[in-house]
């Protein structure tokens, strides 16, 4: 139930937002960062020239070391990236919440019945998809 009530708030924040948002583009107009829209790349060369460069060439970005993470659904999410200044990175790693959230599980286990091991599991609210490492 909590999690229900947790969805019903996330809507309503979501709404909040929504209404805040101003009219207007949402994509800044630089070629070289964002694709073009499909009429430009269907109907001109230049558009499809713009979509094929940036697809095989990638975001030129500056040489160095970035990271950032945000709050997702079962803790934080980040990404550390390193680049070489090229089109595509050097090195990305993802940091999922999961992953992590999994270290402490055999704390939780440690001398229960097998059958609470499931109970845990689902409490702890895990994304088996981050698991397969």
């Amino acid at each position: 139930m909590i999690r229900f009530e947790e969805m019903f708030q996330s809507i309503s924040i979501i709404r909040q937002a929504m209404k805040s948002i101003p009219k207007g583009p949402v994509f800044i107009q630089n070629s070289q960062v964002v694709l073009p829209p499909k009429n430009a790349v269907y109907n001109n060369i230049e558009g499809l020239a713009n979509h094929f460069k940036l697809i095989f060439e990638g975001v030129k970005t500056p040489s160095g070391e970035w990271y950032d993470s945000f709050e997702a659904a079962n803790g934080e999410l980040g990404f550390h990236f390193v680049s070489d200044g090229s089109g595509q990175p050097y090195k990305l790693k993802v940091r999922p919440p999961c992953f992590y959230i999994m270290g402490g599980f055999h704390k939780m286990i440690e001398g229960n019945m097998i059958a609470d091991a499931v109970i845990n599991l689902g409490s702890i609210n895990i994304i088996g998809g981050e698991l397969d490492r």
